[in-house]
């Protein structure tokens, strides 16, 4: 994460309005447009975060071309849309190997309505869909009864993430690719098949220095966790 060039934020909507404040300081970015300019912005935040990821740093250590699919904020399920959407368009079919970091079950992909299609969910930041109250008050407060249902369900969340488990199975044995996971001990899914890189990554993440909200900073959380997936791979 690069926020140590954001000032100090109390909650999610201020760290975002952060790094739009940086953006519209730092990069060469322009539109007369704020909604655009604010995805310009994004796009070029998150592509600077990746190159300080582990999986950037995985891949100047092996020399191998590593493909980061990872989205700020999103769910389990948002990342298999990721996949599936990255063999079907851009998997070149030589051997590969798959790392799935898990995130916390709290994040949820829903539906937000016909024409928008889903938006992701983020715990704590559960009102920040983009979508303005006065035009979708009805739409947002469907989301927010549907996640509340889901969220106080363990049998339906076990259910769940077994069955993007096994969709994440089935994707990658079709065509011969290692998957390894990345997961909190609190994870509820059947992964007894699978091979865990590391099992509890929220006590792991707790012996580095983190932001206001978890995330590790400083460059020796991403050598050591690339270091691990070299272990792994072997």
């Amino acid at each position: 994460m690069n926020d140590h060039l954001l000032p100090p934020a109390d909650n999610l909507q201020m760290r975002q309005a952060n790094i739009f404040d940086w953006g519209r300081k730092n990069l060469e970015v322009k539109s007369r447009n704020l909604a655009t300019l604010k995805d310009l912005i994004d796009q070029q935040w998150t592509k600077q975060e990746k190159a300080n990821s582990w999986p950037s740093i995985l891949e100047q250590k092996t020399g191998i071309r590593v493909v980061n699919l990872a989205i700020i904020g999103a769910s389990f399920g948002r990342s298999l849309l990721s996949y599936s959407d990255f063999l079907r368009k851009d998997w070149n079919k030589q051997r590969t190997a798959v790392i799935h970091q898990v995130p916390a079950s709290g994040r949820m992909c829903l539906r937000f309505d016909s024409t928008n299609g889903k938006v992701d969910i983020v715990p704590g930041n559960a009102d920040n869909f983009g979508y303005a109250s006065n035009f979708f008050k009805k739409e947002i407060q469907k989301v927010h009864e549907r996640y509340k249902e889901i969220i106080t369900n363990d049998l339906y969340i076990r259910k769940y993430n077994s069955k993007l488990v096994n969709r994440f199975k089935k994707l990658s044995s079709e065509r011969k690719i290692d998957q390894f996971y990345i997961i909190d001990n609190d994870f509820d899914a059947d992964l007894s098949l699978e091979k865990i890189i590391i099992q509890d990554f929220e006590t792991f993440r707790k012996k580095y220095d983190c932001g206001k909200f978890n995330h590790p900073i400083g460059t020796q959380f991403n050598n050591d966790l690339s270091d691990l997936v070299i272990q792994a791979l072997s």
